[in-house]
């Protein structure tokens, strides 16, 4: 089986997706929060985790109404499917440093088909950074990311 190519639509979705998710973690960073733990004080939710995640999806949906969806939050898949196309979402990444007011969160989204990563964004909205992962490689607020040729660092 070949790998799958970058696919720009699916990059463009993914990017818009992780946007709208992080803004809904922007409006409410650093506001009073009630914040529930998971599987033990150290796996915590809040709403806000909730709700950036069923923007990200909206957004997903509106594109791709069929395509299975695995996310963090309760009720959504919790395994990417082997074959075809599906979406992974963590809507608030860093969920513990977002609830001590760290700026370090994000929310990712990634598009893969058959497993494999077709497009992906990482939306960092207290630290004003947005990775993007696509046809035209990957970027950071629009500027080409490489990896470093320093052999000893």
């Amino acid at each position: 089986m070949t790998e799958p190519e970058p696919d720009p639509d699916r990059a463009a979705v993914a990017a818009r997706a992780a946007g709208e998710g992080a803004a809904v973690a922007a409006d409410s960073f650093r506001t009073d929060l009630a914040v529930e733990e998971k599987n033990g004080k150290t796996d915590v939710v809040t709403q806000v985790d909730r709700d950036a995640q069923e923007t990200v999806i909206g957004t997903i949906r509106e594109a791709y109404p069929d395509d299975p969806i695995v996310g963090e939050e309760e009720d959504a898949l919790k395994e990417v499917p082997e074959t075809g196309p599906a979406w992974i979402v963590d809507p608030n990444d860093g969920t513990n440093n977002y609830v001590d007011g760290i700026r370090a969160f994000g929310t990712a989204v990634a598009a893969v088909v058959d497993g494999e990563p077709v497009g992906a964004a990482f939306d960092c909205p207290a630290l004003s950074d947005t990775y993007r992962v696509g046809p035209e490689g990957a970027s950071r607020n629009g500027e080409p990311l490489s990896v470093s040729d320093c052999a000893d660092p």
